[in-house]
């Protein structure tokens, strides 16, 4: 695995949600995306598929 893609997959798994939510409003216009419950959703199903990508890599 190279160090530095894994870096770039990781921020921009992380900064899409932040950085995409006005578009994506588009796609579900009732959802909160800044809600303390919404936030820690979305971290850990980001971090779950993080882990899941490094555990699977051989």
């Amino acid at each position: 695995m190279d160090p530095w893609l894994t870096v770039n997959h990781i921020m921009g798994i992380c900064t899409f949600y932040f950085n995409a939510q006005a578009n994506m409003r588009n796609v579900q216009p009732d959802f909160e995306w800044f809600t303390p419950e919404a936030i820690e959703h979305f971290t850990e199903s980001a971090i779950a598929i993080v882990l899941a990508g490094i555990k699977a890599h051989p």
